[in-house]
């Protein structure tokens, strides 16, 4: 199962985040986690920007 953005909202809303962060194919909890790079935008408590890898437009 592919983890998405929608997923992640669902599992933060119903209380069961940590078990998907525990997941080894959920590559936001990896980027969260630091496991993988990323360029962060804004990081606080609650909050992440990131930069999409292969962004849309320019």
């Amino acid at each position: 199962m592919i983890i998405t953005i929608g997923r992640l909202e669902a599992y933060l809303y119903n209380g069961t985040f940590n078990q998907i962060m525990e997941r080894e194919d959920c590559v936001f909890c990896k980027i969260v986690s630091g496991k993988v790079p990323s360029a962060r935008l804004y990081e606080d408590e609650s909050v992440i920007a990131i930069l999409d890898i292969n962004p849309i437009s320019d």
